[in-house]
């Protein structure tokens, strides 16, 4: 079950991402879709507190997450974005459930997506919506491909950053073929092929023990991309309409546009990074915390060749 925020902590959070309060009672779509764009504008998806830290530790607790994202004016990636964002919807009268997911391996053909080899375990979290009688897939955390408005639980294909789509569908479980799942497929523009990105039961609920579990594994297990890389990622909208994707891929910084990333520039020193980073998410570390980055193997030391992401989108 999500938390819940207080009257004061509800304040300081639309002020975060930058949205005036929600007042309607009970609040609909048009709100709904309004927090997430505001969500994916100011607070990034982003690894950076595995590395730049003196613990390398995530913690799940709400008060941990909101004094990290809200008061600290960093992000996260899934499990800290959508558990924060759960509650936020939870304080203002939206029906949430956390459910949990299984992320596509970068480098398998699409044809594969009915074998159980190319997911990872339960490794993603996302949120369901229910608002009168339809349910909305949310998800504020899936980094550099990730939906960009809610998604309603039907077969269809609806736009993300232009001219990015996505294709939500249901398929026989890749690991239990006698089940459904449903599946959340991406591709760059309309005429590309479809990539698959995750799956989620709709029906199995996830406690935040389960995702402590998960969380764990992400950060620490030395397999884990986000072990391997330092990354960051929001997305710019013009209006209503998503555009752009701008991009921290290790030692270079991206935009996403028109459905290509193009390198803008490249980092040849931990100061260059940190300043990049300072610039444009406004995320600032201690120096405790810089100091961090080197006992992981992943501080820039000089000019390198780019350092290829195995996590779909980035690269």
């Amino acid at each position: 079950m999500a938390a819940t925020l207080t009257p004061i902590q509800l304040k300081h959070y639309f002020t975060r991402i930058g949205s005036p309060p929600t007042t309607k009672w009970p609040p609909d779509l048009e709100d709904l879709t309004t927090l997430m764009r505001h969500h994916l504008i100011h607070v990034p998806y982003e690894n950076l507190s595995i590395h730049y830290s003196d613990t390398h530790s995530i913690s799940l607790s709400p008060p941990a997450l909101f004094h990290k994202i809200v008061v600290r004016g960093h992000g996260g990636y899934c499990m800290e974005l959508n558990t924060m964002f759960a509650a936020l919807l939870n304080s203002l009268g939206f029906d949430v459930h956390l459910r949990a997911g299984r992320v596509w391996k970068v480098g398998n053909p699409a044809s594969l997506e009915g074998k159980p080899d190319p997911w990872t375990g339960w490794s993603h979290m996302v949120l369901l919506v229910k608002i009168k009688d339809k349910t909305y897939l949310v998800d504020v955390g899936f980094g550099s491909n990730g939906p960009v408005r809610p998604l309603e639980l039907l077969d269809e294909i609806v736009d993300g950053v232009v001219p990015e789509q996505h294709q939500l569908d249901v398929i026989q479980a890749p690991h239990a073929p006698d089940q459904k799942v449903w599946i959340l497929r991406h591709r760059r523009e309309p005429s590309g092929e479809w990539t698959p990105l995750f799956t989620f039961d709709a029906e199995t609920p996830f406690s935040m023990a389960d995702y402590e579990i998960m969380s764990f594994h992400s950060h620490c297990h030395p397999t884990s991309p986000f072990v391997k890389s330092v990354l960051c990622g929001s997305v710019g909208f013009d209006g209503k309409i998503a555009t752009t994707r701008k991009l921290l891929q290790n030692n270079v910084i991206k935009n996403r546009l028109n459905g290509e990333n193009q390198v803008v520039k490249r980092l040849d020193s931990e100061e260059e990074r940190l300043e990049a980073i300072e610039k444009i998410w406004k995320i600032i570390f201690t120096e405790k915390e810089k100091e961090g980055v080197y006992r992981w193997g992943v501080a820039i030391t000089g000019p390198t060749p780019e350092k290829p992401v195995n996590i779909a989108g980035w690269s």
